[in-house]
Parts: structure tokens; C-alpha cells; sequence
């Protein structure tokens, strides 16, 4: 697999994120794969689990913006609107948004560590 593969698979529009975020190929390789050891997400599994919607407001916003800057726009979207359960202080609603939290990551991730199994370029 080569890395432009990895993108397309994991990025609804990987053009617009090269030019958006304006730095070389190599660095968003980097970015890209380490994005499975950011805490981010950790963070915000952390604070759902705590049932605190404070806690859950900012760890899905911060995950949500680290999605953004990567592209990963469907899980971005369901940060977001954690973010909206959040502040509504709606659990039973976060929890299931999570739910769809956890599938798109774990697509990412595991498409992530496809590429670095098989990595060709």
C-alpha cells in the first residue's frame, strides 16, 4: 500500500487537506501515523466513561479539532456532535454518539495500521 492509498481510504478529500494544512508530504505522513498514539481519543473515552458532560465537551472538543486538522471529517463530525449532547448534558445521547465515535476511529486506526504493515513507499 502506498501512502497516497492510506489517504484516499482514510480522507473524504485528501487534496483539500494537503493544501489546508500547507506543509510537505512528509510531515503529514508523520502526522497521520501517529495518529494512533495521540491520547486524544483515550481522553475522551476517559470522560465518557466519568459521565461528566463538562468532560466530555472538552475531550471531544479537543479530539474534534485534531480531526479536523487531519481531515478525518466523518469522525470529526461525530465529535461535534457529542460536543452537542455534551452541553445539553445528554448521556444516553453521548454514549451512543460514541458508539459512532469508536467505529470511525477504529476504521482510521486500522487503516493506519494496514498501510504500516504494508507499507511500499
Amino acid at each position: 500500500m502506498k501512502f497516497r492509498d492510506l489517504l484516499n481510504e482514510i480522507i473524504l478529500e485528501p487534496e483539500v487537506t494537503l493544501t489546508r494544512l500547507g506543509v510537505p508530504m512528509p510531515s503529514i505522513k508523520r502526522y497521520i501515523l501517529r495518529f494512533p498514539a495521540d491520547p486524544s481519543y483515550a481522553q475522551l473515552k476517559t470522560a465518557i466513561g466519568s459521565r461528566e458532560p463538562g468532560a466530555i465537551y472538552h475531550a471531544a472538543h479537543n479530539f474534534k479539532g485534531l480531526c479536523l486538522n487531519l481531515g478525518f471529517t466523518p469522525l470529526a463530525a461525530h465529535c461535534q456532535q457529542l460536543c452537542v449532547y455534551a452541553k445539553k448534558k445528554d448521556l444516553e445521547a453521548c454514549n451512543h454518539t460514541f458508539n459512532s465515535v469508536q467505529i470511525s476511529y477504529y476504521k482510521i486506526i486500522t487503516s493506519i495500521e494496514t498501510y504500516m504493515q504494508t507499507a511500499s513507499d
